[in-house]
């Protein structure tokens, strides 16, 4: 792949810095004080080598080409207020499908956020988006991973959408082991399932079923910048369905966040929805916020640390600020039927409550009896059942 990126850049005069690993044997190039013009001598390269426009996308001012031969992708793209020209070879993906999908519309298009649980504060994220025809974009790593290990050979999983980094690679001994392990053990379950795998890459555009997608950010954006924060490893998305716009920043931290920012205006961020980032820790930028000005925003997270984080990280304050309403996931899976109205959100009963004894081993979190008393009155509420002291023995 690196002799490939050597054939098409060629004759491109900028700086370019040390090759960047992108996992899976892809790589990428990237040029500083470049102009849109470096790219067309990619493109003008590559068309020599055989390669053929796969798909093209513009996101305001920036932009990327898909080429192809065979099973080679390129993907190149120029983002004028940063100067610089990525190129990326990649031999590892299968064509995203990038025109849209005939879809027989045969149910509701909705939008759920999973009800996390509470022992594992940190770790609960999942969202599920049912298409028109019954079928199910699912976002979440770790439980697809779980799912794979179970061999439900009554589902059929049609691709995997993802971009994982190299677990040994860059900055990588910042990580830890645990963060690696999972990296190495979900590439490995996913490579091995012989299910489709699309590697996603900044710009480029894909449909499934009645879903538009939007790839706003992966880590390949965040280079030659640090990444020890593992979490700005993440895949951003701008999903739209039904006139609904979508934002999934997964774990997204400052080094994404500053991307997007420089990169984008409201046009590009603004949204009907927004996935807190990072279950609402320390995670992407007011600005980045307020430049989405999402309606309905969603916090994957335990209402106990969304009480702990609220006065500490502004741009929780302000993503609910500009919202027309919020919801935590501990409360109770969340359903948001698109497009997005308020009224007929629904959140599902409230079904567990916390392992105190194992949060505190798990975090070393501790509670007061009466905090734990007003939690547990509260799950009652939420789970429609009457309060301890009114249930008879």
């Amino acid at each position: 792949m690196q002799q490939l990126l050597e054939n098409v850049c060629r004759g491109i005069s900028a700086a370019s810095l040390p090759d960047y690993h992108c996992n899976n044997n892809v790589w990428m190039r990237l040029f500083s004080d470049a102009s849109e013009r470096d790219l067309d001598t990619v493109l003008q390269n590559a068309h020599a080598l055989g390669f053929s426009v796969y798909a093209e996308n513009r996101l305001e001012n920036n932009r990327y080409v898909t080429l192809s031969q065979e099973k080679t992708m390129l993907h190149a793209y120029y983002i004028p207020a940063e100067q610089k020209l990525r190129v990326i070879a990649d031999d590892f993906t299968v064509q995203f499908p990038a025109v849209p999908q005939e879809t027989v519309y045969r149910c509701e298009t909705k939008l759920w956020m999973i009800e996390t649980d509470h022992t594992y504060i940190d770790c609960g994220m999942c969202f599920v988006l049912q298409c028109a025809d019954y079928s199910f974009f699912v976002i979440h790593v770790c439980k697809c991973m779980y799912f794979l290990k179970e061999n439900y050979n009554d589902v059929v999983i049609e691709s995997f959408y993802y971009n994982t980094t190299d677990p040994n690679g860059r900055d990588s001994h910042f990580w830890g082991a645990g963060n690696r392990a999972i990296m190495r053990q979900f590439d490995a379950a996913a490579e091995s399932s012989g299910i489709p795998i699309v590697k996603l890459h900044s710009g480029q555009h894909f449909y499934v079923r009645n879903l538009s997608v939007d790839v706003l950010c992966t880590h390949e954006d965040v280079y030659p910048e640090s990444l020890e924060n593992y979490n700005d490893c993440s895949t951003v998305l701008m999903i739209e369905a039904e006139g609904c716009r979508i934002c999934i920043p997964g774990d997204a931290g400052m080094q994404e966040s500053d991307c997007m920012t420089t990169r984008f205006t409201e046009k590009t961020l603004h949204c009907d929805v927004m996935q807190q980032a990072h279950h609402g820790h320390f995670g992407t930028s007011v600005q980045f916020y307020t430049l989405a000005n999402a309606k309905l925003v969603l916090f994957p997270n335990t209402q106990i640390i969304f009480d702990q984080d609220l006065p500490v990280y502004e741009a929780n304050r302000a993503a609910i600020a500009l919202a027309d309403d919020y919801h935590v996931s501990s409360n109770g899976t969340v359903e948001v039927p698109l497009p997005y109205n308020k009224d007929t959100v629904r959140v599902l009963p409230d079904e567990t409550f916390e392992n105190f004894d194992r949060i505190q081993a798990l975090w070393g979190y501790t509670y007061t009896p009466e905090r734990k008393q007003q939690l547990f009155d509260e799950f009652l509420r939420r789970s429609s059942l009457p309060p301890m002291c009114e249930i008879k023995p």
